[in-house]
This record gives C-alpha cells, sequence and structure tokens, in this order.
C-alpha cells in the first residue's frame, strides 16, 4: 500500500515519471502502414516460387502417365527418325501430351496443323515459349523430353493364316515371326519407355535449380504480378 501511494505522488509531483502518449503514438507501428516495394516483391516471388514447383509436379506426374501409357507418334509416312508433335493417327509426343494435358488441346492440334515437325526448343517466341516459361520445366528439359520419333511399322505382328483348304473350315491361326523392322519397332518402344523414366528421376533431382532458373527467365513478371491461381487437374 505504501509503495503505491509513493508512484502516485511520484507521478503528481514530478512529471518526467509520466508517459508521454506522443512518444508512444510514435514508437508503436501502425497496423495499417502499406508494405513495401521490397515486401511486396519477397512476396511475389515466394508465390511464383510455390506456383512453378506445383506445375513442375504436375508436368512429372503427366510424363510418368504418358511414359506408361506406352503409345508414341509414329512416322507412317517416311522412314527415319523425326520430331513430330502428332502423328496421323493423333497420337502426341511427350511435349504435346504435356501440353495438352495442361488443358491445352486446341493449341497442340493448330500447332500440329502449322508445324507439325516443331522443335518447341529451336522457338523464340509464341504461346508455346509462354507455356514453357510457366510450366515448372525449362527450354533445356523440354529439349531433352521432345525426342524424334521412330520409322514406320512393317505389317503388324501375328497374322494368321488359314490350315484348312478352300472352302473348307478355318485351321488354327499360325503366329508367324516378327520381322526385323517390327523388332526394331518394339525395341525403339522400350528405348522411349526407359528414356522418359530416366528424364522423370532426372527433373525430380534437379528441381531447385530448374525453378531458380524459371524465376531468372520470367523477368519482371515474378516482382510486377502474382502468377495465376493454381488450375487442379486429375492424372
Amino acid at each position: 500500500m505504501t509503495r503505491t501511494l509513493v508512484l502516485v505522488l511520484l507521478l503528481v509531483v514530478d512529471p518526467a515519471f509520466a508517459v508521454d502518449p506522443d512518444a508512444t503514438a510514435t514508437a508503436a507501428p501502425s497496423v495499417h502502414s502499406d508494405p513495401s516495394p521490397e515486401d511486396t516483391a519477397d512476396v511475389r516471388r515466394m508465390a511464383w516460387t510455390a506456383y512453378l514447383r506445383a506445375e513442375r509436379a504436375q508436368r512429372l506426374s503427366s510424363l510418368r502417365r504418358y511414359a506408361a501409357r506406352g503409345r508414341f507418334p509414329e512416322k507412317l509416312d517416311q522412314p527415319g527418325f523425326h520430331h513430330q508433335f502428332l502423328d496421323s493417327r493423333g497420337t502426341p509426343c511427350a511435349v504435346a501430351f504435356l501440353i495438352g494435358h495442361d488443358g491445352h488441346w486446341p493449341l497442340v492440334r493448330e500447332t500440329a496443323q502449322a508445324d507439325n515437325d516443331v522443335v518447341i526448343a529451336e522457338l523464340r517466341s509464341g504461346p508455346l515459349v509462354d507455356w514453357v516459361l510457366t510450366s515448372g520445366l525449362t527450354m533445356e528439359e523440354v529439349a531433352v523430353i521432345q525426342v524424334p520419333g521412330f520409322p514406320p511399322p512393317a505389317e503388324p505382328a501375328g497374322i494368321a493364316g488359314p490350315k484348312g483348304g478352300v472352302g473348307g473350315p478355318p485351321g488354327p491361326l499360325v503366329q508367324r515371326e516378327l520381322t526385323e523392322e517390327e523388332r526394331a519397332r518394339r525395341a525403339e518402344q522400350v528405348r522411349i519407355r526407359r528414356h522418359l523414366a530416366a528424364m522423370v528421376q532426372l527433373l525430380e533431382a534437379d528441381t531447385e535449380a530448374s525453378i531458380a532458373k524459371a524465376l531468372d527467365r520470367l523477368g519482371d513478371r515474378v516482382v510486377d504480378a502474382l502468377p495465376p491461381s493454381p488450375v487442379a487437374r486429375a492424372d
């Protein structure tokens, strides 16, 4: 009780012990103060980093799906190895599949009609380059993913012929041996699947370095605006 009375007396007698309300207001930071440009840039860069990492994870998931499916474009009208966005049956190459599975099948079809032998890594501008910039992948990675297709197949294996005579009941099916061209085609399918599986592992290992490179290539977009809202896509 005595200490309380002494403190009250000191406050009344000596103003030096009083609290200056103006000083208090100055010292306390305003909760409504605007963030500095540096803080805003940092926030946007963090948002772009998270966005690109999520997009990259989606690309890896799609690439696994494409490799497991095992259907790759074939050049049916000429021999040799060629880049091919869509083959005559509509089968996409790996990069075309990634773009289409990202919701851009119209762009895939337009590209195939305009330049079906397009090599995306050789482009410098346009919607395909814009897609790469925000895909979570780098142009160098896209170049390795987009491998040339394999030569056209010969007649399908397993053609059967009846053993019975003309007009008689069909005999048992005869399985013929695969031709050299057919064996090469199957080996090429295996090679592409292994290549894509290896690419997935490489992409996973290089994620942080690739995200940093993608951020640098986005340039001012990273600090000028937030990334688009992520879109959930089913595998």
